[in-house]
């Protein structure tokens, strides 16, 4: 007898290990929620999909195994077929995709495919990720961008178209309401001692009912005119505005004999100057005309750190303004009880609060212990100078 032999003992341990690496391989491509597939690109069909797969397209695994890509990809398949060699012969591609279920509905996919070796043939690993949620968040918001902007365009529409009316206001309305108003006086001059009381008493009326539109218009065009400037925001001292409040008011201040009694440091924002002028000669000029009769005005103007800003207190020993009626107080065109009989337009304070706001601030009215009105604006510090004073 002869014979001869082998040693078989590094292919068997080769092929052990090889054994070894395709079951951890399909263990871990059958693991986990992730929707994974296997494809071969020359035939363009699924060789292998795990549970995650066939829940996803709805199909069993059997029929899913060796279904051509080309049911369930909606990309032409010429198109399919030369991205498929593309990735084949790449490290990792990312595709995005529409893909066909089993019921016919389609969703959005991103895959990523990489090339592996499988008993020497060269097959794709394609993970999937659904990302039709994301698609129609993505298309929501872009829509919401668009009409965003639409209404940009509309609102930079409406302020010019409200410029025009301002500008049609301050000539073509006052102009013939003057008319009006200077006529009627010079009726009342003229014919006088032909009219009876009550006669003069109605162009009396008539010609401060014209005078009071007029105040109406220039207090319209104010209140229209805050917020319009486009001038970028500076950093101003809220002492100089009450300072040049305090100015204009002068006369005013000297008549009634004010005391008006300011903190001596009022800190600086980011603001306009000339709105903030009158934002405190409105509430100035206010503490000083609503006083009580025989008592003259005391004003205070004080200021407090609050938080990332600070508050500016404007107090007076004036009539006050009932708790009810201190949010419409802020209204425009509105009058409050007490001061019906005082001269005025009642779109000061509805000023003062779109002044305040466009600074980004809030102003709002509080008790006081004794008779009086106490106004609080919270400004925000500038960026660089919060917290400081």
């Amino acid at each position: 007898m002869s014979g001869t032999h082998q040693d078989i003992t590094d292919r068997k341990a080769a092929e052990n290990v090889l054994a070894e690496r395709e079951k951890l391989f399909h263990q871990m491509f059958e693991s986990g929620e992730a929707i994974k597939l296997l494809i071969d690109p020359e035939t363009g069909s699924v060789m292998e999909a795990n549970l995650a797969a066939a829940n996803f397209y709805g199909y069993p695994l059997e029929v899913l195994r060796g279904l051509g890509m080309s049911a369930i990809n909606t990309t032409h398949p010429d198109e399919l077929k030369r991205l498929m060699e593309r990735a084949a012969a790449a490290q990792q591609c990312k595709f995005t995709f529409k893909h066909r279920l089993a019921d016919g509905s389609e969703r959005d996919v991103e895959v990523y495919s990489a090339p592996v070796d499988l008993m020497g043939r060269t097959l794709l690993l394609s993970n999937i990720h659904d990302i039709s949620e994301r698609i129609r968040s993505d298309t929501a918001l872009a829509e919401a961008h668009a009409r965003l902007e639409q209404q940009a365009g509309e609102l930079a529409q409406s302020n010019e178209e409200l410029e025009h009316f301002a500008y049609i206001a301050s000539h073509d309305l006052r102009q013939p309401l003057r008319q009006v108003v200077s006529y009627l006086s010079l009726l009342e001059r003229r014919a006088r001692s032909k009219l009876t009381d009550d006669e003069i008493t109605f162009l009396g009326f008539a010609v401060e009912g014209g005078r009071r539109m007029d105040r109406m218009i220039v207090s319209l065009l104010e209140y229209s005119r805050v917020g319009r400037k486009k001038n970028e925001a500076q950093s101003v001292s809220i002492g100089d505005a009450v300072a040049d409040a305090l100015d204009n008011l002068k006369l005013l201040i000297r008549d009634t004999k004010a005391v008006v009694d300011v903190a001596a440091e009022l800190p600086k924002i980011c603001g306009d100057q000339l709105e903030l002028s009158r934002l405190f000669q409105n509430l100035l000029g206010n503490s000083i005309k609503y006083c009580r009769p025989g008592v003259p005005p005391v004003i205070t103007v004080s200021v407090e750190q609050a938080g990332a800003g600070w508050i500016v207190d404007v107090s007076d020993n004036g009539v006050g303004i009932a708790a009810e009626e201190r949010e419409r107080a802020f209204e425009i065109f509105h009058r409050l009880s007490n001061t019906e009989n005082q001269d005025g337009a009642g779109i000061g304070l509805a000023v003062c609060r779109k002044v305040v706001e466009h600074h980004g601030g809030r102003i709002w009215i509080e008790d006081t212990s004794c008779p009086g009105c106490r106004f609080r604006i919270f400004f925000p510090a500038p960026p660089s100078t919060k917290g400081a004073s």
